[in-house]
């Protein structure tokens, strides 16, 4: 076999989607029969197992290659038994077949589980996948689209039919098997143990890149320049080697990588692209979102070579092709910093063979000191159905988690903004000084010298180089790296998407002014009421407002000044509502906008707890005997009893010192309570993919409300009117652990079922900002909200002054004195249900929306007073008399018989939230609904 590409048409296709139907005999042998219908049955590859025969042979039809070389089993195999979770040595094996189980178990918590459907129809998914990926000629390309495609083509034809990998473990799937498989198949290209380069790829100071800015667009060219960067940097590996060389994040739900790969295919067969968009959601087709993480894992075969200066030449390279689809900028003044990417790139490459021989020599030492004890473990597991492996068989699947452990001591590294281009700044800065001329500062990040300008506010101001008032305001000056996150947010995203080599399939989303996010909900309602009289083509508006594109001429109304600015405005409110009358004609609605414009919006930054600390290093809450216990499916009277599970424990024990003598895991993990579970190649790639699939939840739920700035799974970040601000963190925190609880079923993805993390909560600074002030401060501050998390303790309930995180942060930007002033809020998650499926309640979001609603002015309900009220309470007096003080409030601010009313429920659910919470910033107790009443008066603005 010539090209490697071939070995992983079979890496990735070693087990057929079918297979805990296959195995137990329910499907036949599908591929069999198709090709004796196709007149093809030459092409079947006969193996020992009926699921294998299938698997290969749908293999060999989708690559094309006719004859299968032996070495290509070989690396298959080798690849397999690295890869696996230890679930198979640990599971008692069965000579007669377990069957298809009624539920999948989540990986991260056994006790949640999804019930398994059976497949609809195999025969039309192995029928499509015949007939659609071998019209894609280039190989390379077909596996690529077969990487990023064959799962949501199973489930298009098997809607929430999830394939076990193993039917006496049902955790993960055999999509997760084959992308671990496929990915560590890299590593056994050229020989019997493992070689090639695991790559860590990391940007820092990327809040700088994104937070160093004056406009809601700059926020966003920010984050999508970090996020195009990161992916043109590894796509030349990607596109030689295959996707599986991502091993984290993963790749395949990418829409930077889907839209390239429909981009070539169109090139050459425009029908071809247009079918296979049809298999892939609308939010993974064209790469509008920043959704790459400023971090990567590589799986680098050997004959990559010199990795770390291939990786540094792609970088470069990306961002030389920003400067050029830019245009160069106004009098080419970006090829200055065409040399200069936006922040350095740290490349860390570990030999992985060199590594290997390593673990191996650790594995065999252990093993002779464990000689007589081991010996005694095999002579034993002859008797019981768990058969002990050799030790390094065991160890084979801890090998990756030992090369993960050196590459994660890297040390965090602090870098500043520009810190690329000082050199050539401080050249620029110096050949001012020796003219006698000065220079001007960037007004966006306040660091580097300015070298594009708007129009001159004082005829005392230094001269900028170049003049550029189209996109820089008067009185704004910016420096190279603004100047192309400026070109970046106003250009046409669709036409600069195409020229650096992406499908697009709409027009872009546009990124609101600060004002405009402020009042979408606003900007609703007048276009509800406009009217077009005259034909003209509809445009292209922000998310939220796309219902209203025939409309939307509206939105873009005076292109001096933002409309909503205008009416805010005195001296030219009588303007804007002329402007607005020859669309709207209600002059009562059109008099009252002026009273209706928000001046306030919301930053947001979330971030998932504990996911680099435990979840990625396998610390879960359940101890390893116990998970091992939960998850190993087989009848009852199979069990081997006593000696069985003595037979477990000793494995278990074997397993631990073998983790202790190679020094992984975090000491929670390897301690006598086997406090969690080992972080093989599948698990990996299990989580990697979990949070990709939450990545695509966050940006449809914020895309209907706000501004995603960007979604990676566990981090996330929009902008939003201010009232609908807690509404979509209570949507994103709640579907972060799925529904059902554990898991993430989507209907955009055929109803693909994937693994939630329902373990450890996402915590969220939510800053109330004025649209007028300088968004770098607020970005900071929001980014320190947000970091309060590490330093909260919630007492009450069963908890004990535990730092739970989870936490949401609230500050309204104006007339604070610093974070002290901030509103805590535990999220206080809860899990209901009696039956199969959990749902999840977030109590103190069910309290608030209570105490909205009683505020909300109707009959009935508190006055607005209650607020105030409250917050003017003596703190003492509340802490001794909580409920009646909260009665007292209810009655003084409502109707005599409240107690009637609705109000007796928010009551009811005032009292019951008793919760203090404690922030070392001040140390000082606060009380949880106090804290809530704080909230609400922040959001009201």
């Amino acid at each position: 076999m010539k090209d490697i590409i071939d070995v992983k048409f079979f890496a990735l296709l070693h087990d057929p989607p079918w297979k805990p139907w296959s195995i137990t005999n329910k499907s036949g042998r599908v591929v069999e029969k198709l090709l004796e219908s196709m007149g093809k049955s030459d092409l079947y590859e006969e193996r020992d197992k009926a699921h294998e025969s299938e698997a290969f042979t749908m293999a060999k039809v989708i690559s094309e290659v006719q004859a299968v070389d032996k070495v290509v089993y070989e690396i298959v195999h080798r690849a397999d038994t690295f890869s696996s979770t230890l679930d198979r040595f640990l599971t008692p094996y069965e000579k007669e077949k377990i069957e298809v189980p009624r539920y999948k178990l989540n990986i991260f918590d056994p006790d949640l589980k999804y019930e398994i459907l059976e497949p609809k129809n195999i025969e039309g998914f192995v029928s499509e996948s015949f007939d659609l990926y071998p019209r894609i000629k280039d190989k390379r390309l077909r596996y690529n689209v077969l990487y990023t495609s064959l799962e949501l083509l199973w489930y298009k034809y098997n809607p929430k039919s999830f394939p076990v990998a193993d039917t006496r473990v049902p955790t993960h799937s055999v999509f997760d098997h084959m992308y671990s498989t496929a990915t560590v198949s890299n590593w056994f290209l050229e020989g019997d143990t493992p070689s090639g380069y695991l790559v860590k790829v990391d940007m820092p100071g990327i809040q700088q890149v994104i937070g160093k800015a004056r406009k809601a667009t700059d926020l966003w060219a920010g984050s999508w320049i970090v996020s195009y960067l990161m992916y043109k940097t590894i796509e030349p590996f990607i596109m030689e080697y295959g996707a599986d060389v991502v091993l984290n994040p993963f790749i395949g739900y990418n829409p930077f990588l889907i839209s390239s790969l429909l981009h070539k295919v169109s090139e050459i067969d425009k029908g071809l692209a247009d079918r296979l968009k049809n298999l892939y959601p609308e939010i993974l087709q064209t790469p509008y979102q920043p959704v790459m993480p400023a971090t990567v894992s590589l799986a680098l075969p050997k004959l990559a070579g010199d990795v770390k200066t291939k990786v540094k030449e792609n970088y470069r390279a990306a961002w030389r092709a920003v400067i050029e689809a830019l245009g160069r900028g106004v009098g080419a003044v970006l090829v200055e910093a065409e040399d200069y990417p936006i922040m350095p790139l740290r490349v860390y490459v570990l030999d992985v063979g060199e590594k290997y021989r390593e673990f191996e020599g650790k594995v065999g030492d252990l093993d002779k000191t464990l000689k007589g004890q081991l010996e005694e473990l095999r002579k034993q597991s002859i008797e019981t159905p768990l058969k002990f492996p050799d030790l390094m068989n065991l160890a084979k699947p801890l090998f990756l988690e030992y090369l993960l452990k050196e590459v994660s001591v890297i040390n965090p590294m602090k870098v500043f903004y520009g810190l690329n281009f000082a050199p050539k700044s401080n050249s620029f800065t110096t050949e001012k000084y020796t003219q006698g001329k000065n220079y001007r500062v960037c007004t966006s990040c306040g660091i580097l010298p300015a070298v594009v300008g708007g129009e001159k506010k004082s005829p005392e101001e230094p001269e900028v180089e170049v003049k550029d008032p189209k996109n820089v305001d008067e009185g704004e000056v910016l420096c190279h790296y603004c100047y192309t996150k400026r070109l970046m947010g106003r250009s046409n995203k669709k036409e600069l998407l195409e020229k650096l080599g992406f499908y697009t399939t709409q027009g872009f989303d546009v990124v609101p002014s600060t004002i405009d996010i402020a009042n979408l909900g606003l900007w609703k309602k007048v276009l509800q009421k406009a009217e077009v009289s005259h034909s003209k083509k509809s445009v292209t508006l922000p998310t939220p407002l796309k219902d209203y594109e025939k409309v939307g001429e509206v939105f873009y109304l005076s292109d001096d000044e933002r409309i909503l600015m205008k009416l805010l405005d005195s001296r030219k409110a009588e303007k804007a509502i002329e402007e607005l009358k020859a669309y709207i004609k209600d002059e009562k609605f059109l008099r009252s906008l002026r009273n209706e414009v928000k001046t306030y919006y919301a930053i947001v930054k979330g971030d998932a707890d504990y996911i680099g600390s435990k979840l990625s290093r396998g610390v879960i809450k359940t101890s390893l005997p116990e998970y091992v216990r939960k998850t190993r499916l087989f009848y009852e009277d199979k069990k081997g009893g006593e000696k069985d599970e003595e037979q477990l424990s000793k494995v278990l024990d074997i397993l631990v010192k073998l983790m202790n003598w190679l020094g992984i895991g975090p000491k929670e993990t390897v301690k006598e309570s086997f406090n969690g579970i080992p972080v093989t190649p599948v698990y990996l790639i299990a989580l990697s993919r979990s949070l990709a699939v939450t990545a695509i939840r966050d940006a449809n739920a914020v895309s209907k409300d706000g501004v995603l700035i960007f979604a990676g799974g566990d981090d996330i970040m929009f902008l939003s009117p201010v009232e609908r601000s807690l509404d979509l963190v209570w949507e994103t925190r709640s579907h972060y652990w799925g529904n059902p609880v554990g898991f993430h079923v989507l209907d955009e993805l055929y109803f693909a079922v994937f693994d939630a993390q329902p373990l450890y909560g996402r915590s969220y600074g939510v800053l109330i900002a004025h649209y007028k002030d300088a968004v770098y401060n607020l970005w900071d501050i929001a980014g320190q909200m947000e970091e309060m998390k590490d330093e909260i303790k919630v007492e009450g309930e069963k908890s004990e002054g535990e730092n739970k995180k989870d936490v949401t942060i609230v500050l309204r930007g104006r007339g604070i004195s610093g974070l002290r002033d901030a509103a805590i809020l535990y999220n206080y998650p809860v899990l209901e249900g009696s039956g199969v499926y959990k749902s999840l309640r977030l109590r103190t979001f069910e309290v608030f929306d209570k105490l909205r609603e009683s505020l909300s002015g109707s009959k009935d309900k508190l006055s607005k007073s209650f607020v105030k009220d409250w917050l003017s309470l003596d703190e003492d007096e509340f802490r001794e008399f909580t409920n009646n003080a909260i009665s007292y409030l209810i009655r003084n601010n409502s109707v005599s018989k409240w107690r009637e009313t609705k109000l007796k429920e928010l009551y009811d659910s005032l009292t019951g939230l008793n919760l203090k919470l404690v922030w070392e910033g001040d140390n000082k107790e606060r009380d949880e609904r106090t804290e809530l009443i704080k909230t609400y008066d922040y959001l009201e603005v």
